[in-house]
């Protein structure tokens, strides 16, 4: 047998194809999802963890489009206060570090 008909069984009423494994990016995206629903209902020490996950990530991001180092700190700092006011718009549609990249990117560009 190929490997092509080896990966679909037959079934009953056709062909059944197997389950995908949960990968460990699925688990990340989901794990982000899920601390940005609870700080939407206010929980601070999901906020922290979600501070601790990305905080690199937008300074980094901050400091490629300032390079500056103190403009690239003030605006991640501010970057996540505006992220606690706004998480609630996040919708889940694209994956939490798409949506904070454009918070990100656009809160540098209002800066300048």
């Amino acid at each position: 047998m190929s490997t092509i008909s080896n990966a679909l069984r037959p079934g009953e009423n056709g062909f059944i194809w197997p389950t995908v494994p949960e990968t460990a990016a699925n688990q990340f995206l989901q794990y982000d999802y899920d601390l940005a629903r609870r700080v939407s209902l206010g929980n601070i020490p999901a906020f922290e963890e979600l501070y601790q996950r990305h905080q690199r990530r937008v300074y980094s991001l901050c400091l490629r489009m300032t390079n500056n180092i103190p403009e690239a700190e003030d605006l991640t700092q501010e970057v996540f206060i505006h992220l606690f006011h706004k998480i609630g718009s996040f919708r889940g549609d694209s994956a939490f570090t798409t949506w904070l990249h454009r918070l990100t990117v656009n809160k540098v560009l209002m800066y300048f």
